[in-house]
């Protein structure tokens, strides 16, 4: 399963604003120039202080809380999930049995057959 992320560009930053969505954070310094929003996703523990993924919500090694998750820019993963365990498919008129070249598009959670 993948859960909700911030694009992370090159230099360990979010490629766009996670607040007002500015898409110039290619510059010197970790925070945004309009906003003001840390663009970094690092471990909020300053022993441990490594720079983390832009879908961590806690880092691997210390289990610290992740700065983007502290600041409420990624959602709690509990809440991410159930987005996506919904009894409905997202994508209609799939026959199950047969299968085509095509079905590798389709992640697995699409394809429930209790509908």
């Amino acid at each position: 399963m993948k859960y909700d992320r911030i694009i992370i560009n090159d230099i360990g930053k979010a490629s766009v604003c996670p607040i007002c969505n500015n898409e110039d954070t290619d510059i010197k310094g970790d925070y945004c120039q309009i906003c003001g929003a840390f663009l970094r996703n690092k471990c909020t523990n300053l022993d441990c202080d490594i720079e983390l993924s832009g879908d961590s919500r806690y880092c691997s090694i210390c289990g610290a809380e992740s700065t983007f998750h502290k600041g409420g820019l990624l959602k709690d993963w509990t809440d991410s999930k159930d987005k996506f365990t919904t009894s409905t498919p997202l994508i209609d008129n799939i026959d199950l049995d047969k299968k085509t070249a095509d079905e590798s598009f389709i992640p697995n959670y699409y394809l429930t057959k209790d509908n």
